[in-house]
C-alpha cells in the first residue's frame, strides 16, 4: 500500500482504479469526474466503487472540517496514546451501564 500512497512503482489494475477514484474526487467538472469513476468501475465491482467512494468522501469531508476549524495536529506522543486507546476501546466512547426499557414484558434490562 505504501507504494500506492507514494505513487511509486508499478500499480496493479485494482490499485490504479482505486487511485483514480481518489483523483476523481478532486476533479471539479462533473462530466470528467463521471468518466473517471466509470473507468474505475470497469475494474472494480459496484460495491467496491460504492464503498471506496464513501471512504474517500468521508476523508475529504473530515480534512476540510479540520482545516476550517483549525484543529491542531497531534504530537507524536498524542498519536501513540490515540493508537493505544483505539486498539483497546475502538472509536466509540467507553461503554456505560444504563437501563433500557424491555418492551416485551415492561421490565428494564441493564446493558453490560
Amino acid at each position: 500500500m505504501d507504494h500506492v500512497v507514494a505513487n511509486q512503482g508499478p500499480l496493479s489494475d485494482r490499485e490504479q482504479a482505486f487511485r483514480q477514484l481518489v483523483s476523481a474526487s478532486h476533479v471539479p467538472h462533473e462530466d470528467t469526474r463521471r468518466v473517471l469513476v466509470l473507468e474505475a468501475a470497469n475494474v472494480l465491482s459496484a460495491g467496491e466503487v460504492y464503498h471506496a467512494n464513501a471512504v474517500i468522501a468521508l476523508f475529504n469531508f473530515y480534512n476540510k472540517f479540520v482545516d476550517l476549524n483549525g484543529v491542531a495536529e497531534l504530537t507524536a506522543e498524542g498519536y501513540a496514546a490515540s493508537g493505544v486507546r483505539l486498539s483497546t476501546q475502538g472509536y466509540g466512547p467507553p461503554a456505560e451501564k444504563r437501563e433500557l426499557p424491555n418492551s416485551a414484558n415492561g421490565q428494564t434490562a441493564r446493558t453490560p
